[in-house]
């Protein structure tokens, strides 16, 4: 195989490529990075997994928010 592609890993990018030979290790990789911060801001908080993820989405909008504005 030959070097990854730039979008190899990152959040902020959908995969459209269906012959990416990578694509089931990046989506591997993106979700790890995912639950280990869900993980991370549920070792603070007692709440269910659930719960975390809807306030991180919230925050994740009102950042964007402030970004456009």
């Amino acid at each position: 195989m030959g070097k990854k592609k730039w979008c190899y890993g990152r959040e902020d990018v959908i995969c459209m490529t269906k012959d990416c030979p990578y694509m089931s290790d990046c989506i591997q990789v993106v979700w790890e990075r995912k639950m280990a911060r869900l993980m991370d801001k549920g070792r603070d908080e007692s709440a269910p997994l659930t719960r975390l993820k809807t306030k991180l989405k919230k925050e994740e909008r009102a950042r964007k928010k402030e970004r456009t504005s």
